[in-house]
């Protein structure tokens, strides 16, 4: 219980640090009461991870005395994600903070935040890289590829020649990455080795239901 407050107190004060840049970094602006910011993700409303987000966002938004939106695509669809970034940009926020779970979906909408000289702080998916490429001010995270390399070479250390990634997120380039990354630093193809969680839910659901279906029918005879 301990460990969990203080990821949430240390988020918090990740989230207060960026709400900050975003103001004092932006040229011609400074911090000042009752300004909004938006924060847009690309996880859909099942992922529950995101709530610790959003008690942080709670949290500095108070300090700061500032509104911050929350955004996000219902279903995870990166399409849908973009066009919530355009509709942020054309409500004209003090800031915008974003995911950039993939850079070439996003950029579009991006370029229209940076030609409108709204200032952006891009955070958990993406590269540095990829963020200066957007116009950010900064990116805050680490690059997909090289954790799940960084793991795998861990891995290999230890021995392990195989392995199962079960990726939460398929759809999203940035969780494949971290798959790929941790076969190609065991030197194995990730091939069939990544597998989709929401695969085996909706497998799962279908054996559920065929076996109440069947139950039912051994019921009745």
């Amino acid at each position: 219980m301990k460990n969990v407050i203080r990821n949430v107190v240390k988020k918090a004060s990740v989230l207060l640090g960026l709400l900050a840049c975003v103001a004092v970094f932006a040229p011609g602006t400074a911090m000042a009461a009752n300004e909004r910011f938006v924060l847009v993700s690309h996880a859909p409303d099942s992922d529950s991870w995101w709530n610790t987000i959003k008690n942080a966002i709670k949290e500095a938004s108070d300090q700061l005395d500032v509104t911050v939106e929350y955004r996000n695509p219902p279903t995870g669809d990166l399409a849908d994600m973009a066009r919530i970034l355009e509709q942020a940009v054309a409500s004209n926020p003090n800031g915008i903070i974003t995911t950039l779970a993939d850079y070439d979906v996003l950029k579009g909408a991006l370029a229209k935040a940076e030609k409108k000289g709204i200032p952006v702080i891009t955070i958990n998916s993406g590269t540095h890289e990829q963020s200066e490429k957007v116009g950010a001010l900064m990116h805050v995270g680490q690059p997909e590829y090289d954790a799940g390399f960084g793991a795998g070479k861990r891995a290999k250390k230890d021995g392990v020649t195989s392995f199962l990634c079960v990726n939460h997120y398929i759809t999203n380039p940035a969780s494949v990455e971290r798959c790929q990354g941790f076969a190609d630093a065991l030197g194995v193809d990730l091939g069939s080795q990544m597998i989709d969680s929401g695969r085996i839910r909706q497998v799962s659901r279908k054996r559920y239901w065929l076996t109440s279906v069947r139950t039912q029918i051994q019921a009745q005879y």
